[in-house]
């Protein structure tokens, strides 16, 4: 059977709409599979039954026109270190299954792949454009909703919610009695680490003169509610550290790289009216929230109980675990500088040291670490060096050094929405490599989509040279 172009771009469309969804799942009854896992494999089964000699063309000019060929050489190289880990009696199967299959192939290889596929053959860089800036809307205003249905206790909302994301096993976690914004995502601090990494795309084209949607009233009114947005939903998060790297970063933007100060003064009664505006629409959210039991607290807490392990154990564990996690992970790529523990293996290994440590224990590594052997918060950068060693860390930061100093180098050849949509790409890569040093999640697939858009404008310019 002949598939139609239109019908075939219609599929396709949806399918990167879905994968952009990273926590989106099926539940069965308390087992569930990651939806974007199971959409981007029959996504690869049905490209390579119907068009495969396009893919694998696809596959070869990503490998020679651009650095998805370190991508490729980690991938080798994390094959290595699980050889080695065997070798050496050293070995996790669990881990290796959900860090190797589900993490490096579904949510890193086979997304940079798809994504350039359908772009070269089915969807226009603008389509991309409208496809992201309108998921970015619809996942805040799910987690807007999403907020208002727990602190108010809107059972019908929230059952549709939970259907359609891993069952709240963090809630003990959460329990400080106020609700924290999550969105579809596995858990707040996901939810405010998207908001994160989005936001260099999202300010570029939000301030740029460019319509991004043909309807005008449309294309306004998501301009204009866009930003303020996201920080209504960065805030009900409640995610202290993320909350100072947004803040940190927005001030980077405005001052330095765009002196966007200098349009906010020429409009300043402007900007005054619709900042006191969404500040009260803020206070109303907060109004029934008891403030000192959120994220202005935790920060108090550490830093009152600062030189108190054992408080902060219990008054702060989510950060005792990270230093805990920090500390072990460091250390044990230290003793295996070249090849590491090997992929996926830092949970299992960090769990058995742990399991005969006399040190006090968060909650949240006593069940996640030692009992259940499942990945701990720790960060991108730790769990390379620890598992890859020296090596692999060295590939990955080439991959992504490879990939900003590319597309930074032919951002000048494009112009209009695709020129500022570059220029918010470079930004979200510098954004994401700084961010790795702290946050835990490799397999974010919406992360490799944007790196897919990448390396597809490298591609296309080293064709056009031709």
């Amino acid at each position: 059977m002949k598939i139609s172009h239109n019908t075939l771009t219609n599929i396709f469309a949806y399918i990167l709409l879905i994968m952009l969804f990273p926590s989106m799942c099926l539940t069965i009854g308390s087992q569930y599979i990651f939806i974007r896992v199971l959409v981007v494999l029959l996504c690869t089964v049905f490209i390579l039954a119907v068009q495969y000699n396009k893919f694998r063309n696809t596959m070869i000019l990503l490998f020679k026109k651009t650095p998805f060929k370190y991508l490729v050489y980690f991938l080798s190289w994390a094959i290595i270190t699980i050889i080695v880990a065997v070798l050496c009696s050293r070995i996790y199967i669990g881990g290796i299954i959900n860090s190797f299959l589900g993490g490096l192939i579904f949510s890193v290889i086979l997304p940079c792949i798809i994504t350039v596929y359908i772009l070269r053959n089915y969807l226009s860089i603008k389509f991309f454009i409208k496809l992201i800036y309108l998921f970015t809307y619809i996942t805040l205003l799910i987690g807007f909703i999403e907020f208002f249905a727990n602190l108010y206790n809107i059972q019908f909302i929230k059952l549709i919610i939970e259907v359609l994301r891993i069952p709240n096993e963090y809630t003990f976690l959460l329990g400080s009695g106020v609700s924290r914004c999550r969105s579809l995502f596995q858990e707040p601090s996901f939810f405010a680490y998207y908001l994160l990494t989005i936001s260099p795309i999202i300010y570029e084209l939000t301030f740029s003169k460019y319509r991004i949607f043909c309807n005008k009233y449309l294309n306004n009114v998501l301009k204009k509610t866009m930003i303020p947005f996201m920080w209504i939903c960065l805030i009900c998060t409640q995610s202290p550290i993320f909350l100072i790297f947004n803040i940190l970063f927005s001030l980077l933007y405005i001052i330095v790289i765009k002196k966007a100060y200098k349009k906010i003064l020429k409009n300043f009664n402007l900007y005054l009216f619709i900042f006191a505006i969404w500040v009260i629409i803020l206070i109303i959210i907060l109004i029934n929230v008891d403030l000192s039991s959120t994220y202005l607290n935790r920060v108090l807490i550490v830093i009152s109980n600062f030189k108190s392990f054992s408080s902060l154990i219990y008054l702060e564990p989510s950060l005792l675990t990270r230093i805990i996690i920090f500390i072990n992970g460091f250390e044990m790529g230290l003793k295996h500088i070249i090849f590491g523990i090997g992929y996926g293996n830092m949970s299992y290994m960090i769990g058995e040291k742990l399991s005969t440590s006399t040190v006090p224990l968060t909650q949240e590594l006593i069940m996640f670490v030692v009992k259940n052997k499942t990945n701990p918060a720790s960060s991108i950068f730790i769990k390379l060096f620890s598992e890859t060693g020296f090596i692999g860390i060295m590939i990955y930061y080439l991959f992504l050094y490879k990939c900003i100093n590319e597309l930074s180098l032919i951002k000048e050849k494009y112009y209009g929405l695709i020129r500022v949509f570059i220029n918010g790409l470079i930004l979200f890569m510098i954004v994401y490599a700084c961010s790795t040093i702290y946050d835990s999640n490799l397999n974010m697939t919406y992360i490799y989509i944007l790196f897919g858009l990448v390396l597809n404008f490298i591609i296309q310019k080293k064709e056009s040279v031709k």
